[in-house]
């Protein structure tokens, strides 16, 4: 969902420097980038593990960024460029579409529901559900059991490198969607296809 729905990747850098430099820490865009993907509460145990002086708990500052991030959702949230026509495509090839994702119901439902979108899902996924998140692959194979789809059915779109690691372990295909300070990552390699839009994957001609 982050950063291939919605634009949200930026928000949730944006809420979380904010969150921990009033801690006196100070989260740069690269540290954002190598935990992008994870579990809220994984993010978090990183940092309160890098910078033991953090007096707060991990739940605290899990809720305060997911709350910023809910709140500029709701005020400004966009479709990435190519959503809805995609969505569409896959809806007119019968496809069932799912959202498998790291971030919590709260925050799926206040996307789904911003952008109108909520017609096209069979299925609304969240880690919150798995003791173990994204690069595991168990939200996405959670998922597609619960449509009874196998995994080597399955295509997953992506934007982050933790979210590729999993959807590859899953034994499911993957199109990357980087955003363009991240297009260059090698782990990108390992998915079948890298795309630098939505816009392009209906030109794939995947089905």
């Amino acid at each position: 969902m982050d950063g291939v729905l919605i634009d949200s990747e930026p928000y949730w850098r944006e809420v979380e420097k904010a969150v921990f430099l009033r801690e006196g820490v100070d989260i740069t865009d690269e540290m954002c980038y190598n935990v992008q993907g994870l579990k809220a509460e994984h993010v978090v145990e990183t940092w309160v593990k890098q910078f033991p002086h953090l007096k707060h708990t991990v739940n605290d500052y899990v809720e305060w960024i997911q709350e910023g991030v809910r709140q500029i959702i709701n005020t400004k949230g966009q479709p990435m460029d190519g959503v809805l026509d995609t969505l569409e495509y896959f809806k007119q090839k019968g496809c069932k579409m799912l959202v498998a994702s790291s971030s919590n119901y709260v925050l799926i439902n206040t996307v789904i529901d911003k952008l109108g979108i909520r017609k096209y899902f069979d299925v609304i996924h969240s880690s919150q559900d798995e003791k173990l998140g994204k690069p595991h692959p168990d939200v996405f194979l959670h998922a597609a059991e619960r449509i009874g789809s196998r995994p080597d059915d399955c295509i997953v779109i992506e934007d982050s490198a933790n979210g590729v690691r999993a959807a590859k372990a899953a034994n499911m295909k993957v199109i990357a969607i980087p955003a363009p300070t991240n297009y260059d990552n090698p782990v990108f390699a390992i998915a079948d296809y890298k795309l630098k839009s939505m816009t392009e994957v209906i030109g794939l001609h995947i089905l």
